[in-house]
């Protein structure tokens, strides 16, 4: 890229006249091009140190970038078996919950009817127990 600082050196030479220059002159244009050699090598310095400094800070943002989207696929896949576990160990849980509804309802239905069996026998006992005492049964006073 062409900058001010190389076309500096052009306005710096100096100016030949008419008159022949002394001796000097010749060093002196060489006095003057050796800053100007270093001017250009500084800027060229600058500019691979920072072309160099924008390598590395794209390398460091890459391997960031790939470090946090390592990182978040395997938060996601823990996050994913740990919801499978835990979605069947409820699936376990239902399963055994459902097993112990049904057992209680077989309890109620079979305790039901036991109950119902013995609360006839009892009636039937009272019923026989009336009859043949001679008295009324209580289903027939009306109580």
């Amino acid at each position: 890229p062409a900058t001010p600082a190389a076309e500096a050196p052009k306005a710096e030479e100096p100016v030949v006249s008419e008159v022949p220059a002394p001796a000097p002159a010749p060093a002196a244009v060489e006095s003057d091009a050796a800053p100007a050699a270093q001017s250009a090598g500084i800027i060229e310095l600058a500019q691979r140190l920072h072309d160099e400094h924008v390598a590395e800070g794209k390398a460091q943002r890459d391997q960031l970038v790939s470090e946090a989207q390592a990182q978040a696929a395997s938060i996601v896949a823990e996050a994913e078996k740990q919801g499978r576990e835990e979605r069947a160990r409820l699936e376990k849980e239902r399963t055994t919950l459902e097993g112990r509804i049904t057992e209680l309802r077989n309890f109620e239905r079979d305790y039901r009817s036991q109950l119902r069996s013995y609360i006839e026998g009892q009636l039937r006992d009272l019923d026989t127990a009336g009859s043949s005492s001679g008295s009324t049964p209580v289903s027939a006073i009306g109580l």
